[in-house]
């Protein structure tokens, strides 16, 4: 056996071999200890896979968005510090149109960094298939430096919205091979230095965890729970696991509402678009729009209505020029479709759920409606804004 052990000698094929591993020193453990670099401090590191997930419309897209505009163009997350601005790379399979207005609604409530720096946000409505040969010689394209005089270490991250749409096609998600390739891209775009953020189903019981083999929370580094209880206007955030400390911290949030004016084009309308508020005490939970999921639903569906099957009631109305209202059978025959009332024990409770909703809107200004035609009250313009549109400075 030592014979067998002689007649080997040294390749410079060993180096990389050896330099993969570290002597641990016990005694000055910090020369051997890398420390983590955390995206947000406490919460989520650079380079790492974390997961959010939970039920369909729990709001994971939404808390995605969110979290998308504070790394980009806010100091701070939940309370915790985001060192530097990152750039967000969003897949969105689902929806791109909905969640940019949330995105710019939030960057205009939440903007807040005053070192000058900013990241940037992508969101690809048509998103590449990130299992194909050519994606991450994509990412190391764009992840390049223009040139030695242009490099800087912001930070990349990319969201994936969701899973299971990104991975159509590829096979059983209960099928360990399937998900052994799911965690390889995962770990291999990671590895490029992007911080990879999925978005993912809970089980049809949502007290066993994530939808599909077990083997992907195993590689995640952080996993996070989403919760809305169906008509609750209040999202919660539970760290279940962090590979590298404590976890189990909720964090709570209102979903809220504020009016979205355009910054060039006055034609467009002015929206009202959902977002979301931090609860951090009783206060504020009661405090302010807070909406609930049928309420943000039947808002939704008018203005993308009134974009789609819009009717001009000015002259019915008396309405000075072209007003655009949406009739509300179509848009309780759209929010019926969106599954408004998903516990409903009757055929009526979900025309039922649209009813109370839209009188919620109209009792709060949010909306007016008159003979079955609706349409925001944002898009309503006062006798001072006419004068102001006009160019009329008044006397």
């Amino acid at each position: 056996m030592d014979d067998d052990f002689q007649d080997v000698l040294y390749k410079p094929a060993f180096e990389p071999i050896e330099a993969a591993f570290k002597v641990i020193n016990f005694i000055n453990w910090e020369l051997c200890h890398t420390p983590p670099i955390f995206l947000i401090e406490g919460l989520i590191e650079q380079n790492s896979i974390t997961i959010f997930y939970g039920s369909p419309k729990a709001g994971k897209s939404f808390l995605a968005v969110d979290l998308m505009v504070s790394l980009s163009t806010s100091s701070h997350w939940l309370g915790a510090s985001i060192p530097k601005p990152a750039k967000v790379i969003y897949l969105a399979w689902e929806d791109a149109n909905s969640l940019i207005l949330r995105a710019v609604c939030a960057h205009k409530l939440k903007s807040s960094r005053q070192d000058g720096q900013r990241g940037f946000c992508e969101i690809a409505d048509q998103p590449p298939n990130i299992f194909g040969p050519d994606f991450e010689d994509w990412l190391k394209y764009i992840m390049a430096p223009a040139d030695e005089f242009h490099d800087d270490d912001r930070p990349y991250v990319m969201v994936i919205d969701t899973l299971a749409l990104a991975m159509a096609g590829l096979g059983d998600e209960n099928s360990s091979a399937t998900m052994g390739k799911v965690i390889d891209k995962l770990r291999r775009i990671r590895n490029l230095g992007v911080t990879v953020l999925v978005l993912h189903h809970s089980g049809k019981d949502a007290a066993k965890g994530l939808r599909g083999h077990n083997s992907l929370e195993a590689a995640a580094d952080s996993v996070f729970l989403v919760q809305n209880k169906g008509t609750s206007n209040v999202i919660t955030l539970k760290r279940e696991r962090y590979r590298n400390g404590p976890s189990g911290e909720t964090f709570r949030f209102a979903i809220k509402t504020a009016p979205l004016k355009p910054d060039y084009d006055k034609s467009v309308p002015e929206q009202l678009v959902p977002y979301l508020s931090e609860i951090k005490s009783i206060d504020d939970a009661e405090t302010g729009n807070v909406m609930t999921r049928p309420q943000i639903l039947v808002l939704n569906s008018i203005q993308r209505l009134l974009q789609t099957d819009p009717t001009d009631v000015g002259m019915m109305f008396g309405k000075a020029g072209y007003h655009a209202a949406v009739s509300y059978k179509l848009i309780e025959a759209d929010c019926i479709q969106k599954n408004i009332s998903p516990n409903a024990k009757s055929p009526a409770a979900p025309k039922k759920a649209v009813r109370r909703a839209l009188d919620y809107l109209v009792e709060n200004r949010m909306a007016d409606e008159r003979d079955g035609f609706i349409w925001p009250v944002a898009m309503e313009q006062t006798d001072s804004d006419k004068t102001e549109s006009s160019g009329n400075d008044g006397p």
